[in-house]
């Protein structure tokens, strides 16, 4: 996780440390790329998993560290292309829990956040909104579609997770936890097409070929 560009001192002061102190320590990967650069006409299922999972992992690497991410948007999610790592970055609208919301970007943003009123699940909210993009290239589709019938090869568990998350009332959305838990299941039980050994969504179909043999 890395801090706001204008400077540590932010996040520091949410981990309840000190900037200055001699035996803190930032280590942070070197990443090509943010989710944003990445294209959705040539996203693969393989592609979505690694940045849906690992990014979700940071979710609550960020929520055991105590602190709420209310800016998850594809700009703030760096990703390594040459071994799929994971990373958020700029954490300067992060708070702690139960602290007013101290920005968003338009889109991405939960409906209580943009009011002023924070939530626990805000950070799923925006990690929804990110997979959407990623899929579509825009976030925000709506309540009426869902990114199975917008790309058969998502699988309906995937696309219904992120409407879940989208819900306008926080508290009906998935805990950053349950989140997780439920990526990662979807991630572990993939499957290969034999048309081309391709990976694909056991409840999707191929990109590839189109079929969905199960």
């Amino acid at each position: 996780m890395a801090a706001h560009p204008r400077g540590p001192g932010h996040v520091m002061q949410l981990l309840g440390t000190h900037e200055h102190a001699p035996d803190l320590w930032l280590a942070l990967e070197k990443f090509d790329h943010t989710v944003e650069e990445l294209a959705p006409e040539r996203m693969t299922p393989m592609v979505l998993m690694t940045v849906a999972y690992g990014s979700v992992k940071g979710l609550v690497e960020i929520e055991q560290a105590g602190i709420v991410d209310d800016d998850v948007t594809p700009k703030n999610i760096a990703f390594k292309s040459d071994n799929g790592h994971v990373a958020h970055i700029d954490l300067g609208y992060a708070r702690l829990p139960g602290d007013p919301p101290r920005g968003y970007t338009e889109q991405y943003a939960a409906p209580e956040i943009v009011n002023g009123v924070p939530s626990d699940t805000s950070a799923c909210y925006g990690w929804a909104r990110t997979i959407e993009f990623l899929c579509y290239g825009r976030a925000d589709l709506g309540p009426h579609h869902s990114l199975h019938d917008l790309l058969p090869w998502v699988g309906p568990r995937l696309a219904s997770l992120v409407v879940a998350c989208t819900l306008p009332n926080p508290e009906r959305r998935p805990s950053v936890s349950e989140l997780a838990h439920t990526v990662r299941d979807i991630v572990r039980h993939r499957r290969r097409c034999p048309c081309s050994n391709a990976i694909m969504f056991r409840d999707g179909v191929c990109p590839n070929c189109g079929r969905c043999d199960k």
